[in-house]
């Protein structure tokens, strides 16, 4: 057995370690699903970045606009945006521990694989602290990826049917908190129209009734967004830095802590596996045919835009009511799978495109800088959304939300492809990659790289 200190202490006997390198040796059919990822994540966070969080997680009537047309928008990144992109980036992250374990192919890169991984994991979720309070982003996705992350390493040597069956059970574990909330609402509301009419009737509640009926009360006022919290809201994003500083730093722990680990990670953690098989069957290398991507799409989204359409639909018929919403939670893992794997077979068939080839050099551009493009995203929305911005908080409708979408899309993939021609990472990349290998790498173009990082 080969022992890993005498491995890395004499390289030259052992043979290379892992590196950083050329560009040119990308797998361009990943950064062009990288970036289309990262690209469709900001239509995701932009209610996040633009209006108070009621509006994302309780009713979106309460901040940007309630008309047909922004019902529609909303109902539209509902379906296609709320979720999918953020599950192509943790497949993609399976791909990537899959790359190293291939690129490992000497004594010294295996014992060097396992603590690179995990620095590369470590310093993730340090940026992601950084991110979510630095950056103000309670959409932060990094620090949780980072978490996911770490359950993968041991399962990489599995076959592709293994590692896309533990994938298919884990999001079904995601599934039970939905499930639960679901059944647990459905007892409170049963308890509480009870109590009511029992209270009609001129019966005396008892102590239990009335906490029944009042919880249920409390809830349905959360449902549609409390006032006092909405309004909290709106003046703490538009005033200053340290007062948007603390109202994050209060939501923080409870978003990187019970959220996680309900639904959120095993929702990652379930599509990396996913990721690592698909990779391992070529898949998301787009090694594939194009028959085989279009069947993809087509099934991945007339799954997935039927039963997420249906429930979009019965919510807003329903007037948001809050078991509806909660039973159209139930049946998200479905969708978020199916939708996605539509988003992938449709990307790779675009990627596959020799007449595309050149078109969709901006849209790499922007995947071989996923974390500064993403992190970028946050940094600008800020300046256009706070008070210390231009402090349009709470203005917008959705319609004009998009406007300003359009606008980052086109500034990153102009941007992007300018930064790479002088150098060879984004500055997030440069940065995290040489923290992970302790060392200062290269960062411009001109200097010769050896192998590929993914």
């Amino acid at each position: 057995m080969t022992d890993p200190a005498n491995a890395l202490s004499h390289p030259q006997e052992q043979g290379p370690l892992l590196r950083p390198v050329a560009p040119e040796a990308r797998i361009a059919a990943l950064d062009i699903l990288r970036g289309f990822a990262v690209l469709a994540v900001l239509g995701a966070n932009i209610e996040l970045f633009a209006l108070p969080l009621a509006a994302s997680s309780q009713d979106p009537r309460v901040a940007g606009g309630a008309g047909d047309l922004n019902t529609m928008i909303w109902a539209a990144g509902k379906l296609l945006l709320d979720g999918p992109p953020v599950a192509l980036a943790a497949m993609l992250f399976g791909a990537g521990l899959m790359l190293l374990t291939q690129r490992a192919t000497s004594p010294a890169a295996r014992a060097q694989l396992p603590d690179l991984y995990h620095r590369r994991l470590v310093w993730l979720l340090l940026f992601g602290l950084a991110h979510a309070y630095l950056c103000l982003a309670i959409s932060d996705r990094l620090f949780p990826f980072a978490i996911a992350g770490l359950v993968l390493f041991p399962f990489r040597k599995l076959s592709p049917r293994s590692l896309l069956l533990i994938g298919l059970l884990v999001l079904a574990v995601g599934a039970v908190d939905p499930v639960w909330t679901y059944v647990e609402g459905t007892r409170a509301k049963a308890e509480a129209t009870a109590a009511k009419a029992a209270a009609a009737a001129g019966e005396e509640l008892t102590a239990e009734q009335q906490e029944a009926k009042t919880t249920w009360e409390a809830t349905l006022r959360r449902s549609q967004g409390d006032a006092a919290a909405i309004e909290n809201d709106v003046d703490t994003y538009r005033s200053g830095y340290l007062a948007i500083l603390k109202h994050v730093a209060s939501l923080m722990p409870g978003l990187q802590s019970v959220s996680i680990y309900k639904r959120l990670f095993w929702e990652l953690a379930g599509m990396m596996f996913l990721g690592m098989g698909l990779f391992r069957l070529g898949v998301l290398s787009g090694q594939r045919t194009a028959r085989f991507y279009l069947h993809l799409a087509g099934a991945g989204y007339a799954t997935g835009l039927a039963v997420s359409g249906y429930l979009t639909y019965q919510v807003i018929a329903h007037d948001f009511d809050v078991l509806w919403r909660d039973w159209a939670e139930t049946y998200y893992p479905l969708g978020l799978l199916a939708i996605s794997l539509g988003h992938l077979g449709v990307v790779m068939l675009l990627a596959k495109a020799r007449w595309l080839r050149r078109p969709l050099e901006p849209v790499a551009a922007v995947g071989r800088m996923a974390l500064s493009n993403y992190v970028g995203q946050t940094v600008i929305a800020l300046c256009v959304f706070a008070g210390f911005g231009l402090g349009l908080f709470a203005i917008l409708e959705r319609v004009r939300l998009y406007g300003v979408v359009l606008g980052i899309w086109t500034l990153q993939l102009v941007a992007s492809p300018l930064w790479l021609r002088h150098f060879r990472f984004g500055p997030g990349e440069w940065l995290w990659r040489s923290l992970a290998y302790w060392q200062r790498l290269p960062i411009k173009s001109a200097i010769p790289a050896r192998e590929v990082d993914p």
